[in-house]
């Protein structure tokens, strides 16, 4: 019997190559690794055929962004898939309900020691992207948002930008000795960056 009790894991806010290491530790064998980035109905087809032919090893098929009509056609498979056959679905964000309840759900911690996209955002004085990349910032532990707001603020000085710097280095101490809410620190500081009144 398979020491795994899923077949079918939600890899949220995950890559293909953190997929690829995740099927890793499950057990499977680099060249029984299967990505599909964008696969189309027919991949799919193919996919279905695929999974059920019997091997003796673990195999695992990393599923990126799926269309609508290529979820309804998985759903079958996901709900009675194959022995030995893993299904890492690592692009969760428009995944249906029926999809995700199939599913084991497994969180990925995102990498924000650093965030060029954000520091980018910031630059451009883009509302919307920042706003995109703060919802992320929210949930995150807060001494890895600590050091984000280190890093930001030191990016922002090389670039120039030394009045965010400074917004950043000004509100950082209050935040780090007081027990203040996360989410509206986060808001109202990115806020500030972008100019708000």
């Amino acid at each position: 019997m398979d020491r795994h009790r899923f077949n079918v894991y939600a890899l949220e806010k995950s890559t293909a190559e953190k997929a690829r290491a995740f099927a890793r530790k499950l057990g499977v064998d680099e060249n029984e690794i299967y990505l599909l980035e964008s696969p189309t109905m027919e991949d799919i087809r193919t996919l279905k055929d695929v999974a059920w032919i019997a091997y003796d090893k673990p195999r695992a098929f990393l599923l990126g962004k799926l269309r609508i009509d290529a979820q309804n056609a998985l759903l079958k498979l996901l709900e009675e898939p194959p022995e030995k056959v893993y299904f890492l679905l690592y692009e969760c964000d428009n995944l249906l309900d029926t999809i995700l309840s199939r599913a084991q759900r497994v969180k990925f911690k995102p990498e924000y020691e650093t965030d060029t996209q954000l520091l980018e955002a910031i630059e451009a004085n883009n509302a919307k992207a920042v706003l995109q990349r703060i919802i992320e910032l929210q949930e995150m532990p807060k001494e890895n948002l600590i050091r984000l707001l280190e890093w930001l603020a030191v990016e922002l000085s090389r670039k120039r930008l030394y009045e965010k710097a400074a917004l950043i280095h000004k509100q950082l101490p209050g935040f780090r000795e007081f027990n203040l809410n996360q989410k509206l620190f986060v808001f109202a500081l990115f806020f500030e960056l972008l100019g708000g009144d």
